[in-house]
C-alpha cells in the first residue's frame, strides 16, 4: 500500500517543473546527506517516505566504482531481497546505474550505514507481481511507464549475499 506521505505528494510531484528540479536536485542531495551521516540518512526519503539506500555497482565499461542513491523496495524479511525499478524518472532511456549492474551484477547496498553484498538479476517471471509492489510503494512508476516511449521499464531483484 502506498505510504501516506508519498500518496499526498504524489500530485504535486507529477508536475513537470517539480519533476525536472527532483531528477537534477534530488540525486546529488542524497549523496551529499548520506555522507555528512555515515551512510545513514537521505535527503529524500523523510520527505518522500520513500526507502532509499546507497548502491555501489562498476561502471559497465570503465569498472569504476560508483555510487548511487536509489529507491529501494524491500521484498523478504530484513533486506534479503530489494527490488530496483530503472524508470529513470520516465525519461526514454535506462538509466546508467541499470546497465552498469547488468555488467556486473555484484554490488554493494548501504542500508543505513552498514553494508551488504548482493546479486541482481533481471525480473523476467513474474514481472506485474513486482510492478504492481512497486506502484503500490510509489504511484509515480505507473506515471513514468505512462510518460516514457519504452515499451518496458527494467526490474532488478537483490538477493543478499551475506
Amino acid at each position: 500500500m502506498q505510504n501516506k506521505r508519498s500518496k499526498f505528494l504524489h500530485p504535486i510531484y507529477k508536475l513537470s517543473p517539480v519533476t525536472w528540479l527532483l531528477k537534477h536536485t534530488i540525486p546529488h542531495l542524497d549523496r551529499l546527506f548520506f555522507k555528512l551521516s555515515n551512510g545513514k540518512r537521505s535527503f529524500s526519503q523523510p520527505l518522500s517516505g520513500l526507502p532509499t539506500f546507497l548502491i555501489k555497482h562498476r561502471g559497465a565499461k570503465t569498472g569504476t566504482t560508483r555510487t548511487t542513491p536509489l529507491i529501494c523496495i524491500p521484498h523478504g524479511n530484513d533486506n534479503e531481497e530489494i527490488i530496483l525499478i530503472a524508470s529513470n524518472f520516465g525519461r526514454n532511456n535506462n538509466p546508467a546505474w541499470y546497465y552498469n549492474i547488468k555488467a556486473h551484477p555484484e554490488i554493494i547496498v548501504n542500508i543505513k550505514g552498514k553494508e551488504f553484498n548482493y546479486i541482481a538479476t533481471e525480473i523476467e517471471d513474474n514481472y506485474t507481481e513486482y510492478w504492481e509492489k512497486a506502484v503500490n510503494l510509489y504511484a509515480g512508476y505507473q506515471d513514468y511507464r505512462n510518460k516514457t516511449k519504452r515499451t518496458h521499464i527494467p526490474i532488478l531483484l537483490l538477493k543478499r549475499l551475506n
